[in-house]
Parts: structure tokens; C-alpha cells; sequence
């Protein structure tokens, strides 16, 4: 099993900004004594649900304030940048940190950003099929080009190279069958997202295996990341009644930074007629009552069971917790400190897979 640590660095009512993000790098340095493999960041734009605007940023202090945490950005909007300054930054990044920074990337769902950052919504697959097309090409070979509707220009030394060979580790996010397919064509592992049954995990994964069959590929090994709702106390009622509160304001935050005049941000998926989307459904209270259910939060032997039926049932073996949920700073180190001692070492069955077909090998795409 490896376990990370997953940074949504919201502001509630009552806190700063500064004690946010101040208190999110005390997280990622406390979870790199406790064992954790990883620190994942977010990127979210005028909105208090998360104030990190520039992950690669927050990234870059992180692995500056560790030795051995690797981390890793959950996700950077590609399509917000160029693509030559992203695969700069990144493999600057990833040479002043010895290799450490993990690249999860995607093409961004809220509206205000494509609006503000003046970038066309409507093309946000192809470009960033495009982008990634420029920056392994710049990663790989040292050289970039582009010659297309999106961007144009000749080819051009682009430096450093990557200190990770071919580059660093690449992760997206993905839940409609179009993206989902374009992931598993790629071969680019998935960072699941939090708050689902594990059957809907399972069956996330197992579109993705289909998909890349048809590719002809072979998905096994492949080493998909589950992000989870954490929270555990001794004290279960209270680390549940912290976490259903936390959430709840989360899930309103969320709500609010969606909506742009009239327009729902998973409007402009482009998604089939046909095809439905995973998540934005059912009422707040309803969203929130399922996020509590399928979370591993409660005391050390309830978060146990839960994680151990997660494994049984999906397979993964790379967790990402969430734990800001817990309350104050003092309750969420108190929280990772449990998860180390408390749960993570009854979790899973010392790298047997059971179910699905996730598999702890690691593989750089």
C-alpha cells in the first residue's frame, strides 16, 4: 500500500488565509515523518474552496521545505497556460527537487476560469491533447514545435530537461466515458476522485481497462490513485460530526464556484447526449449524507474496515487522504498521526491485489 496525503487548502468561515496555506505545508512536512509518500495540491480559482491558484508554485515551496515527499499537482489546468512555459516549469521543478515532482494534469470544468484567463472553453479536449503532445515532445527530445489551430510556433530549444527520464510521472482526472477513454489511450493513470462507492470506483476502473484494450494496451500495473474524505478520532461521533460540517461547507463552496451567471460548470463537458455525468447530482444534503458513507472517517477500527472493503473491491493500492476535514490544526495532525499509527498498518495484505486490477507497480508514462 502507498498513502499520500491530499491537499484541498479550503478557507472556511474563521480562518485566514494565511493559517490555510500556512497549515497546509505543516500538513505535507508532518506527513513526510509519518511515512507518507506524497503530498497532492490543488488548483482552484476565485474561490474560497481553494486558495491555491498556481499548484506548481505551492509544489515547488513544498518540495523545497522536504527531503523525501514527493509532490504531486491534482491537477494543473493545462489549458490555462502554454505549454512550452508548463513544460519548463516542470522540468525545472523536477530537477531542483531531485525527481520528486509528480505531474497530474487536466483541462479544466469551471467556467469563471476559461472566461477570466480568456481561453476558449468549448475546445478544452483538443487543446489539451495538443499540449501534451508539445510538452513531452519538449521533455523527450528537447525541442518543441507547433504548427496548429491553438498555438503556432517554430522549433525552439527548450531547457532543462526533465531530471526524471522521459519525465516526470503523469496523473489526470477522468469520469465521462470521452475523457476516460482518452486517459487509457494515453496510458495515463487516474486520480480518482473522493466521496464515491467503491463500486463506482470499480467501475471507473474497469472502463478505463476496456478502453485501453481497445487500444490495444495493456492497463494492468498501471497505478491509479484513490483521493478519499479522512478523518479518525478516537472519539468517533465528534471527528464525524467535524467532517460532515467541513463538508458540508465544501460542497456549498463547491456549489457557488460552479455557477457562473446562469451556466453550471459540467455543462461544457461536451459530454454525448446520452452519456450522463458521475457527479454534480442529487441534492447538497444527499451529496454530503453519500460523501460520510463512503469515506473512512470515524475511529481507527471503522476507518480500517472501510479502507480494507475499498482495497477488496477496486483493487488500488495508492490511497490520498483528506483529512482537513477534522477540524482545527491541532485535530487534523492529530488525525494523521492516527492514520499512521492507528489504521494504515492494518490496511490492505502486504501488496496482494484481491480485487480489480490495480497493482503497486510504479510506471512513468
Amino acid at each position: 500500500m502507498d498513502w499520500s496525503l491530499f491537499l484541498i487548502n479550503a478557507q472556511p468561515p474563521g480562518m485566514s488565509a494565511t493559517e490555510v496555506i500556512s497549515n497546509g505545508v505543516e500538513y505535507a512536512v508532518a506527513s513526510e515523518g509519518l511515512g507518507f509518500s506524497t503530498a497532492w495540491v490543488l488548483e482552484h480559482h476565485f474561490t474560497q474552496f481553494g486558495l491555491v491558484g498556481s499548484p506548481l508554485f505551492y509544489a515547488s515551496f513544498l518540495l523545497g521545505r522536504t527531503t523525501s515527499l514527493k509532490v504531486g499537482t491534482a491537477i494543473q489546468v493545462i489549458t490555462l497556460d502554454h505549454p512550452v512555459r508548463l513544460a519548463e516549469q516542470v522540468a525545472l521543478i523536477d530537477q531542483m527537487s531531485g525527481g520528486r515532482l509528480i505531474f497530474g494534469f487536466g483541462r479544466g470544468y469551471f467556467l469563471k476560469d476559461f472566461v477570466v484567463f480568456d481561453k476558449d472553453r468549448l475546445k478544452t479536449r483538443e487543446i489539451a491533447d495538443e499540449w501534451l503532445r508539445i510538452m513531452k515532445s519538449a521533455w523527450t527530445t528537447g525541442r518543441a514545435s507547433a504548427d496548429g489551430e491553438h498555438v503556432r510556433f517554430p522549433e525552439i530549444n527548450v531547457y532543462p530537461r526533465p531530471y526524471t527520464k522521459p519525465h516526470p510521472p503523469l496523473y489526470t482526472v477522468a469520469q465521462t466515458d470521452q475523457t476516460i477513454d482518452w486517459a487509457a489511450r494515453q496510458g495515463i493513470p487516474l486520480l480518482l476522485p473522493y466521496g464515491f462507492s467503491d463500486q463506482d470506483i470499480l467501475d471507473i476502473l474497469n472502463r478505463y481497462n476496456a478502453f485501453a484494450e481497445k487500444a490495444g494496451l495493456d492497463p494492468t500495473g498501471l497505478p491509479h490513485v484513490l483521493t478519499a474524505l479522512a478523518g479518525v478520532s478516537s472519539d468517533g461521533r465528534r471527528i464525524k460530526e467535524a467532517a460532515r460540517e467541513r463538508t458540508l461547507w465544501w460542497e456549498e463552496a463547491s456549489e457557488r464556484a460552479m455557477k457562473f451567471g446562469d451556466t453550471l460548470a459540467f455543462e461544457r463537458y461536451g459530454r454525448r447526449p446520452t452519456e450522463g455525468t458521475t457527479w454534480g447530482g442529487g441534492g447538497l444534503f444527499d451529496r454530503v449524507n453519500a460523501y460520510m458513507a463512503n469515506s473512512p472517517i470515524g475511529t481507527p477500527q471503522e476507518c480500517i474496515d472501510k479502507l480494507n472493503r475499498t482495497v477488496e473491491t477496486t483493487g488500488i493500492r495508492r490511497i490520498a487522504l483528506a483529512v482537513e476535514g477534522a477540524g482545527s490544526k491541532a485535530a487534523v495532525l492529530q488525525s494523521l498521526r492516527q492514520f499512521s499509527e492507528e489504521v494504515i498498518p492494518f490496511v490492505g495484505d502486504g501488496g496482494q491485489v484481491r480485487g480489480g486490477r490495480a497493482c503497486p507497480t510504479e510506471t512513468a508514462t
